[in-house]
């Protein structure tokens, strides 16, 4: 259980299915500072009414209606997944002698919830991400000697023999015994990967190769993690070479310029008590790398968030969040209070961005552009935050809390 103080209310979330809620009176000469944009001074928090009580449902019930339009206790600690505006997909896990998965499709408007996939199972399943081309949502299940990979279409709910992607004439298959490709062209089909993989796959411009992280079974000197290391495969011979040996990587953040140039982290973070990053620029092609950010070294910048549609990437160093774009230039700079606590997220078009902050382990929401100015409160009160994450058009966010209650906000432009 979180015991937080902050101005106002303090809400104690308890992680029992009960969800027992305690909300006590704290003293409101106790200052909540806000960030520190151009506009933040003038944001005042919510008058909110003094109680001391033990929380009944009805006291969470009103405390998620003050601060969302919908929300869900979904007693899941998988992140949701959107469909679209209006239609969630989530994984509810239930204990008992096997326990009993459940994949959802929810329509927030309507109420309406359907059984998308059920499965007992000793192991909890990932959901992994959503395809709105073809309505699939990748979803894996552990297994003893590694992950089966699977592909949900969420309106029908049928199961694809294996998952797929098409890339040209290529059609990627991730099967029991490893990935393969089969081309339509000229009718070849053959093994790229050996193997239980459930790898993300970045392929080049013109479906000539691609790109993943494979874990190398190397233990770093302290023996706290396995190395990474960026492994390219030509999709006509089935060629395999490791880029950038010499600088293991961590993390592919996503694409700089499409099927050219990665932004990856090289930052290690097991145990670490921040979440650092070292972003690289790294050309797939030209097969050269640089870091982002020229002047950077490893344990300076922590909580990245980067948008593929600005060209923007963020990140906080003492007490400081900074901005950056694509060639490594400092877009903006400013304060920032409530160094315990951040979630940024940016908008699918990459004009907003959604934050939390505040102090400790709970904060509120606030969005606002890019630089951090035309600020705007998206929640009156403080709360745990786990995630944030837009909907496809950016008109809705969801927030997640204590990673198993679901709030949603309607987000104006």
């Amino acid at each position: 259980m979180k015991n937080v103080t902050t101005r106002g209310l303090c809400l104690f979330f308890s992680m029992s299915v009960s969800l027992s809620v305690l909300m006590t009176a704290c003293d409101e000469s106790r200052e909540r500072p806000l960030p520190a944009a151009d506009e933040a001074a003038n944001l005042q928090p919510a008058k909110q009414e003094q109680q001391s009580t033990h929380a009944t449902d009805g006291t969470l019930i009103s405390f998620l209606d003050r601060n969302f339009k919908f929300h869900l206790n979904i007693n899941s600690f998988t992140l949701p997944i959107w469909i679209d505006d209006q239609t969630l997909v989530y994984l509810v896990s239930e204990d008992g002698t096997q326990r009993i998965h459940t994949i959802y499709r929810h329509n927030i408007e309507t109420g309406k919830k359907d059984v998308l996939w059920e499965k007992e199972s000793l192991y909890s399943p990932s959901l992994l991400d959503y395809r709105p081309s073809d309505h699939a949502l990748l979803f894996s299940i552990p297994q003893h000697n590694g992950r089966q990979l699977l592909q949900l279409d969420v309106l029908s709910g049928e199961l694809a023999k294996y998952p797929q992607e098409k890339h040209g004439d290529w059609t990627i298959e991730f099967r029991p015994d490893g990935v393969w490709g089969e081309n339509a062209a000229t009718g070849k089909s053959m093994r790229w990967i050996k193997g239980k993989y459930e790898p993300e796959l970045y392929v080049l411009n013109h479906a000539e190769a691609f790109v993943y992280l494979e874990e190398t079974g190397k233990l770093f000197a302290d023996g706290t993690g396995i190395e990474r290391q960026l492994r390219k495969v030509d999709m006509e011979t089935g060629k395999m070479t490791t880029l950038f040996p010499e600088q293991p990587q961590w993390d592919i953040l996503g694409w700089v310029k499409e099927g050219e140039i990665l932004l990856v982290d090289t930052a290690f973070n097991e145990g670490a008590d921040q979440n650092y990053v070292y972003p690289m620029l790294m050309d797939l092609v030209q097969e050269t790398s640089k870091p982002l950010i020229s002047d950077q070294e490893y344990g300076t910048y922590y909580d990245p968030a980067f948008s593929a549609k600005a060209g923007l990437f963020a990140a906080h160093s003492d007490g400081l969040r900074y901005m950056f774009d694509m060639q490594g230039e400092l877009v903006a700079k400013h304060a920032w209070m409530g160094e315990f606590h951040r979630k940024e997220a940016f908008s699918p078009d990459g004009l907003r961005i959604a934050y939390s902050s505040g102090t400790f382990q709970e904060g509120r929401v606030f969005v606002s552009d890019p630089e951090g100015k035309h600020l705007s409160v998206v929640t009156p009160d403080s709360m745990p935050i786990s995630e944030l994450m837009w909907s496809p058009s950016g008109k809705r966010l969801l927030v997640q809390i204590d990673n198993y209650i679901v709030g949603i906000v309607d987000i104006s432009k």
